[in-house]
């Protein structure tokens, strides 16, 4: 009775091993990998578009997806294929009939350029926007109309949020002139009264260092020992990355170092910023604020420094304006005097009290007050890398409004309009490459949205967006994690989710790197990588480093879309893949040293190659 059974099974795997041998040599077509297809500097031409789909066919891929590429050189190099532009059109039209001839399938990317979402057809109230914000000192009682200082404006688009007022943090309207400092600098030429005279209308500017590679300071020498809990500059500069230490010292020989302010951005418009950072609280006689060199090196606009009252440290990142690092969700070991906290019961809310032409309606009792008015403008990201004729704005990621408009009026919706019968039968797939998009803090129905989610109106906590410790330490810890927790659940599922929604009614689906490597952004990756169809990593090739930034590239996320494929029942784990700088390649790196590059990455749970 065995022996049947026995012949039955071992003739069922001699046939599955023939198969898997078979489909090896000659893989099935969905077994195939697909290609980034560049159309570089919007200059194609439909015999060329027809040479590189045969040219992929030949070799066996499935499938190629267009990605609008600007890579500048002379005049002569750009072309009139400007997206949604007739020739481009009539560009995307050929192709996608040359993809059905062929038995090719057709994607794109979700915008100009590789990374992002939004274009020319994106306003400044549809884009991603951050909170900003000013305060005002004031001493009452008051009952009378009061100037507020106007928050940041950016492509001319503000929206007011809200109007808080608490009573002022010792220290904090102590300009640091008053505490009669000596200074000393080895900045020549520069007079520091404006930026410590407690008015943060007027400024003084630090000139753009002769060397951009070495730092300067300035040194604050008082009668007496002051308070030190935390660095605050008002600041205008045009620049990507900005390092600021503050150290302090008893005899100003020997420094101990308290604190640094590290900003970084990958895109930015000019625009005036607080740099806040909070430092263990002590007293010192000396204080000395060390500027490392920003990245360009640039002038820089300081309106006012103060160091005198607490702030959160780690502000920056837990109010979710940089990208998220590990310890992020780590309470802070700092300890907080009852003095420096604010009472929640103390805080008034004074909004409805905003008169269109940004003066408050001021009713406030007796005592020092501190007003903070919070708006919010446009973040200025564009999608990149892509020409002056199509780029725009990215789209605001946490409002489905938004999203929608950006399908329907942008580049997508239209395609899937003008390929007609193709869409979902050749046009079948869309990309969102990794997330260069900057950090988005705010969006118009952000409250509406945390006290849904999180089931306590968010207001009042504002004030913790600028460091300041509402309630306690624990209590302003929670209330930034519940406010990173909603622009997490907002983006995953109104940016991700709400295209994957679009697309998929046209039969498209959605593969993306969401949101990718380094946690560029304040989400939760695997959730994000669950709420599209194809979960996607990407490997770099390694190689020398290079030469402005010192990266060697090597590196890879495909564990998290491959958790993720797990976590979700996906069953494709897609890599953007053997991506490297053109000084790693230059067709010195052949195929056998690339497959085990590779076949790393199969281990690690890729099972697609999207070449790029």
């Amino acid at each position: 009775m065995l022996a049947p059974t026995y012949a039955a099974q071992k003739s069922s795997a001699t046939k599955e091993a023939t198969s898997l041998e078979a489909n090896f040599n000659v893989p099935p077509t969905d077994s195939r990998p697909r290609t980034w297809w560049h159309w570089i500097n919007e200059n194609v031409t439909e015999d060329g578009i027809t040479k590189d789909l045969e040219a992929m066919k030949r070799i066996g891929l499935k499938g190629a997806q267009i990605t609008n590429i600007y890579q500048g050189g002379p005049p002569e190099a750009q072309g009139e294929d400007v997206i949604l532009s007739p020739a481009w059109i009539k560009a995307v039209e050929h192709a996608a009939k040359e993809c059905k001839r062929l038995g090719l399938t057709l994607g794109a990317s979700s915008a100009a350029g590789c990374s992002g979402s939004g274009g020319p057809w994106i306003t400044p109230e549809l884009s991603m926007q951050e909170v900003v914000w000013r305060h005002k000192f004031v001493k009452g009682p008051v009952n009378a109309k009061v100037a507020l200082p106007q928050p940041q404006i950016n492509d001319g688009f503000y929206r007011d949020i809200a109007v808080l007022a608490f009573p002022t943090l010792p220290g904090e309207a102590v300009p640091v002139a008053s505490l009669r400092p000596e200074i000393t600098s080895d900045i020549p030429g520069v007079d520091w009264s404006a930026a410590i005279d407690g008015n943060d209308e007027t400024f003084v500017t630090l000139p753009k260092p002769k060397n951009p590679k070495e730092s300067s300071y300035v040194v604050f020498k008082f009668p007496e020992p002051v308070s030190v809990g935390s660095l605050s500059l008002q600041i205008e500069e045009n620049s990507k990355t900005r390092t600021v230490k503050l150290l302090t010292s008893e005899d100003g020989v020997s420094w101990a170092h308290s604190g640094t302010i590290h900003r970084w951005r990958s895109e930015f418009v000019p625009d005036r910023e607080e740099l806040i950072e909070g430092v263990p609280a002590k007293t010192a006689r000396f204080v000395k604020l060390e500027f490392l060199p920003a990245a360009p090196a640039v002038p820089m606009n300081l309106y006012e420094l103060n160091f005198q009252s607490s702030r959160l440290n780690q502000i920056h990142s837990k109010a979710a304006r940089v990208r998220a690092q590990p310890e992020i969700s780590n309470h802070s070991k700092q300890v907080i005097s009852e003095a420096q906290q604010i009472p929640l019961d103390k805080i008034i809310d004074l909004t409805d009290r905003l008169l269109p032409n940004g003066e408050l309606d001021c009713q406030l009792p007796e005592g020092d007050w501190t007003i903070l008015r919070f708006g919010h403008t446009t973040n200025g990201n564009e999608v990149k890398p892509a020409s002056d004729r199509s780029k725009g704005l990215e789209v605001d990621k946490m409002d489905a409004e938004a999203m929608e408009y950006h399908f329907k009026e942008g580049m997508l919706g239209k395609m899937c309009e003008f390929l007609g019968p193709l869409t979902g039968k050749v046009f079948i797939d869309v990309n969102i490459d990794s997330w260069e998009a900057g950090c988005q803090t705010w969006t118009r129905k952000f409250l509406e949205n945390f006290s849904q989610r999180r089931g306590y109106d968010g207001r009042k906590w504002l004030i913790t967006l600028t460091g300041r410790i509402v309630g306690n330490i624990d209590l302003t810890e929670r209330f930034l994690w519940d406010y990173r927790r909603t622009i997490g659940d907002l983006i995953a599922e109104n940016f991700y989710g709400k295209m994957r929604e679009m697309l998929n009614k046209e039969g498209i689906k959605l593969e993306a790197e969401a949101p990718g490597t380094g946690t560029p952004c304040q989400v939760d990756q695997i959730q994000c990588l669950g709420k599209i169809d194809i979960p996607q990593g990407e490997f770099w090739i390694g190689g020398a480093a290079e030469p402005t930034h010192g990266w060697k590239g090597g590196n890879d996320n495909t564990k998290e879309p491959a958790v993720a494929a797990h976590v979700y029942g996906k069953n494709i784990v897609s890599c953007e893949a053997f991506t490297s700088f053109g000084h790693h390649d230059g067709w010195t790196q052949f195929p056998y040293q690339l497959k085990p590059v590779g076949d790393r990455q199969f281990c690690n749970g890729m099972n697609e190659v999207v070449f790029h």
